[in-house]
């Protein structure tokens, strides 16, 4: 590679660590992929509890708590969607996707709107569809609730299913 060359690419590799976020454009004004202005969100954390749940029992519950990064003028509240992500069982890369519940910050037991948190304990959300003493991966995905609502951030967690229900 030619020097100049190899320093234009440099510039431009460095010039990209200082690009504004999605969170950072979307909170100055601009859309960001299919959320208008104000709309995005990121999920900074989140985590379902406790491992191991029992498949399809639901006498247990689960913790669920998931903290979102938001414009503070966003037009409206922003609810998560919680799938699973389980392997296809043949050692390809294939997965099922599976559709857990959605949570919407400030209800569904949420104390406290508008907060960038979703903290509640729901029913155990593993039906009988999902396999037992298996790894997959829990992902939530922000969604605002305007009529439009856009889909933004995402966040995954490593998790381990329980048994079956005896």
């Amino acid at each position: 590679m030619s020097r100049p060359r190899g320093a234009l690419i440099a510039l431009l590799l460095l010039a990209g660590c200082d690009a504004p976020t999605q969170l950072a454009q979307s909170c100055g004004g601009e859309r960001v992929a299919l959320c208008g202005a104000h709309e995005w969100a990121e999920i900074t954390s989140a985590s379902l509890g406790p491992e191991g749940l029992t498949i399809a029992d639901f006498s247990m519950r689960a913790q669920l708590r998931v903290t979102l990064d938001r414009c503070a003028d966003a037009p409206a509240p922003h609810s998560v969607d919680v799938t699973l992500l389980v392997p296809d069982g043949d050692g390809g890369t294939g997965v099922a996707v599976m559709s857990l519940l959605t949570l919407t910050d400030g209800e569904d037991g949420d104390p406290v709107a508008d907060d960038g948190v979703i903290d509640v304990d729901v029913v155990n959300p593993l039906i009988t569809t999902v396999p037992p003493n298996t790894d997959v991966t829990v992902r939530y995905i922000a969604r605002s609730t305007t009529p439009g609502g856009c889909t933004s951030g995402t966040f995954e967690q490593p998790y381990r299913t329980g048994p079956p229900r005896p």
